[in-house]
């Protein structure tokens, strides 16, 4: 029974991965640490039954050797799963230089185990809580997730909170699961829990995937009307920053280089607008070569805090000539009070307003 359930965990697993690459090009880092762990589990599972076959027919050697790969990539396990709620929570897409000491823990435990496996003390499960080695390899398998659960909490008003959410409703069938295992050891309950968070994770990506625009990575008009529903049902006392851009000429530019290049002009600007907000806030490309973004505003100054952003980094993308023209933008904005939120249209019809407006006066017409 205990094979057929660790077979079945491999087959779902294997399905998972291979259905991945449809939802690639959104989600990109999301979804490659996500593809890292189900392997990383996979080969756990594959360790975990062959640990239960050399012991079942008294293999000593296998056995320690198994158990020795297997007390190596459990604290992996563990530092993928801290590292993909970092990422999911905090809306990360790439990956950044400063989440490198995560490694550290990893190499310590190896050194660790290493030692361990040499030194004359039983290297069995039994003992990690008697042993400095196994008490070590406890405290270097759960510091990343510690560390990342701490983060997660301190930086909680920062955070999406749908992402947050979502966090949390992952976490609750594997930490559950870990509990059990612990009660009834000679059962899989772990990856049967891990299996369930597979499951959701993956069709929250794919959910997540059809609310994005392929090509700037933004989200599309159809996650800005979800959103909107969302601050309107909320009944937030927050103020509610809303500001729409425009790339002026787009239609020149394509005419004059080519569409390929016109795409890579909303890449950039895209680009440009992301970089110019907080993790609250969201950018939306609403078609063509509109784009929205809705700011958690504190204060009347914050949506002009950030369009003075946008334009500087816009600044620096110019300086860098890498086309052979300058991109430039056009921007309406205004903070609305959410209590006294119009509709999605009218807020639209309001910036849209001051966006031509905006135009209008670099050409010269006001």
């Amino acid at each position: 029974m205990i094979y057929l359930i660790g077979v079945t965990n491999l087959i779902i697993m294997g399905i998972l991965i291979f259905n991945l690459p449809y939802i690639q090009d959104s989600h990109k880092l999301n979804a490659k640490v996500f593809r890292l762990l189900l392997l990383d589990a996979m080969l756990l599972v594959l360790l975990d039954l062959g640990l239960r076959w050399s012991t079942q027919f008294s293999e000593p050697t296998l056995t320690h050797m198994i158990r020795l790969i297997y007390y190596i990539l459990i604290p992996s396990y563990v530092t993928l799963s801290a590292y993909f709620a970092l990422t999911w929570a905090h809306g990360i897409e790439t990956f950044n230089q400063r989440h490198l000491w995560l490694l550290i823990p990893l190499g310590l435990n190896v050194i660790n185990i290493l030692l361990w496996s040499l030194s004359s003390f039983r290297f069995e499960p039994s003992m990690i809580l008697n042993s400095p080695y196994g008490l070590f390899f406890v405290f270097t398998s759960f510091l990343p997730l510690g560390v990342t659960l701490f983060r997660l909490v301190w930086y909680f008003r920062k955070i999406n909170l749908t992402y947050a959410y979502e966090i949390i409703v992952f976490s609750i069938p594997v930490t559950t699961a870990g509990i059990l295992q612990v009660i009834y050891p000679d059962i899989p309950l772990f990856w049967n829990g891990s299996m369930i968070s597979f499951v959701l994770i993956y069709f929250s990506l794919h959910h997540n995937h059809s609310m994005i625009d392929t090509l700037t990575q933004c989200g599309n008009r159809r996650k800005l009307n979800l959103k909107f529903q969302r601050l309107i049902n909320s009944q937030s006392e927050n103020l509610l920053g809303f500001i729409l851009i425009d790339c002026d000429n787009f239609k020149s530019i394509n005419d004059t280089h080519g569409h390929l290049i016109g795409d890579h002009v909303l890449i950039d600007v895209a680009r440009v607008l992301q970089r110019s907000v907080y993790s609250n806030d969201e950018v939306f490309r609403l078609g063509g070569d509109e784009f929205t973004i809705i700011l958690d505003a504190k204060t009347q100054l914050d949506s002009s805090k950030c369009v003075h952003r946008i334009k500087s980094n816009l600044h620096y993308l110019n300086s860098t000539q890498k086309y052979p023209f300058k991109i430039e933008l056009s921007i309406g904005y205004h903070t609305f009070d959410s209590l006294t939120l119009p509709s999605l249209s009218q807020c639209i019809e309001v910036v849209d307003k001051k966006m031509y407006d905006d135009k209008r006066q670099k050409k010269g017409l006001l």
